[in-house]
C-alpha cells in the first residue's frame, strides 16, 4: 500500500465530517434513488449525508428534493478502493508518478525551472548530472528563493520547504543531505489576478481529465487558495477552495476541509462570485492535450496548474492516481456528472 493511498483512506469518514453529516437527513425519495443506483454495492449512507450538506450550502436551500442528483455523488472510500483500480494501472502509476521525471515527460511545456534534484540518494543538477553539496548550495543561493518538494507521495503539500535568505547554509546542507528524494525548483511569478486573491501563496487550479468512451472529458475544475500567512494552498494545510464555472469564473462560495463556507477570502476580503480566472480555456486545452501522453497507465488524471504573469498555464504537478474528489464534489457537484451511472457499472463489472 502506498503512503498516498493510506493517507487518503485515513482521512476518509473522519470525526469532523461525521459531525457535519450527523445534522443531515435523507428523504425517502433520496434513499430510494441511492438504493436503486447502487444496488449490490456496499455503501455507507454517511457519504450521501455529507454531500447533501454540500448541496444545501451550494444551493442555499435545505428543503429542496435532491433525489435526482444525490445518488450521483461518489463516496470517497468507494472511489479510492474501486474506481482508481478500474481507471489506472496502479503499479505503473506508482513507478512513474515522480516529479524528478517531469523534465523528461514535459520538456516542451512551461513548468517551474529545476535547480537541482535528488534521486535515490544521488544529488543531481537539472540535466541529471551529479554534483556536490557545495555546488548545490551555490546553485540555490544564486536563485534567491527556491522551493524544495518531495518528488513522490507529496499529497497535502507534505515535505514542501521554501529556501530563502532567512535559511542558513548549514540548515540547507543538512536538509539536502537528510532528505532522499526531492526536487528543488525556482518559485514562479503568478498572474496578478491570482496573486490578488492571496499573495502569500501560489494559488493553483486543480483540473481533472477523464478519458472515457473514446472521448477526453474535463470533469471538474477548482481553484485552491492559501489563507492567513500560509505559503501553500492545500486545504489540509488550512487553505480553501472554490469551484470554477464553465465560463472560467469562480462560483459564489469557497470552502475549507470542514465545509465551512466563505463568500469572500478570509484574509484578503476578495469576493469570489464571478471572479474571472485568466487563461482558463487555455488551461483546459493544456491538460487535455497532455492527458493523452499517459493513456497507457491512467485515464483519470488530476492536474495542478499555476498561471504566470503572461496568463500562461504552468504545470505544477500531475497526479496520475488517487486524485482527491471530495473538494471537487463539495464545490461543483457530482464528480462524474452524467457519466456517473456508466462509471459505476464499469467498476462493478457485468
Amino acid at each position: 500500500m502506498s503512503l498516498t493511498y493510506y493517507w487518503k483512506l485515513q482521512f476518509g469518514a473522519n470525526a469532523t465530517r461525521k459531525a457535519v453529516a450527523s445534522t443531515v437527513y435523507l428523504s425517502k425519495e433520496e434513499e430510494e434513488q441511492i438504493k436503486k443506483h447502487w444496488t449490490g454495492i456496499k455503501i455507507d449512507d454517511f457519504w450521501f449525508k455529507w454531500y447533501k450538506k454540500a448541496c444545501i450550502v451550494r444551493n442555499e436551500n435545505s428543503t429542496y428534493d435532491y433525489s435526482d442528483i444525490l445518488w450521483k455523488y461518489i463516496p470517497d472510500d468507494y472511489y479510492f478502493k474501486s474506481l482508481c483500480g478500474c481507471f489506472h494501472d496502479l503499479k505503473a502509476c506508482e513507478a512513474i508518478d515522480d516529479k524528478n521525471l517531469y523534465d523528461l515527460y514535459f520538456h516542451d511545456i512551461i513548468q517551474p525551472e529545476t535547480v537541482l534534484r535528488k534521486i535515490n540518494g544521488v544529488l543531481l543538477d537539472k540535466t541529471y548530472t551529479p554534483l556536490s553539496y557545495k555546488e548545490a548550495l551555490t546553485l540555490i543561493r544564486a536563485k534567491g528563493l527556491v522551493v524544495l518538494k518531495s518528488a513522490k507521495d507529496s499529497c497535502g503539500g507534505k515535505g514542501l520547504w521554501f529556501i530563502g535568505d532567512n535559511v542558513t547554509d548549514v540548515e540547507i546542507e543538512k536538509q539536502l543531505r537528510e532528505r532522499n528524494v526531492y526536487v528543488v525548483q525556482e518559485c514562479i511569478n503568478q498572474h496578478g489576478a491570482l496573486k490578488a486573491i492571496h499573495p502569500e501563496s501560489i494559488n493553483t487550479l486543480r483540473i481533472t481529465t477523464f478519458y472515457y468512451s473514446e472521448e477526453m472529458h474535463v470533469l471538474s475544475s477548482v481553484l485552491r487558495m492559501g489563507s492567513g500567512n500560509s505559503k501553500v494552498d492545500n486545504s489540509s494545510s488550512g487553505g480553501i477552495f472554490c469551484g470554477i464555472n464553465e465560463n472560467g469564473c469562480l462560483r459564489k462560495f469557497a470552502y475549507n476541509k470542514k465545509m465551512n463556507v466563505f463568500e469572500t477570502h478570509p484574509t484578503t476580503g476578495l469576493r469570489f462570485e464571478n471572479y474571472s480566472i485568466p487563461g482558463y480555456e487555455a488551461c483546459k486545452g493544456f491538460v487535455t492535450n497532455l492527458a493523452y501522453r499517459f493513456l497507457q497507465v491512467s485515464q483519470l488524471i488530476s492536474w495542478d496548474l499555476a498561471i504566470d504573469e503572461k496568463g500562461r498555464p504552468v504545470l505544477i504537478e500531475v497526479n496520475l492516481k488517487y486524485g482527491d474528489i471530495d473538494f471537487h464534489q463539495i464545490a461543483n457537484g457530482p464528480f462524474f456528472g452524467e457519466l456517473t451511472e456508466n462509471v459505476i457499472k464499469s467498476a462493478s463489472g457485468p
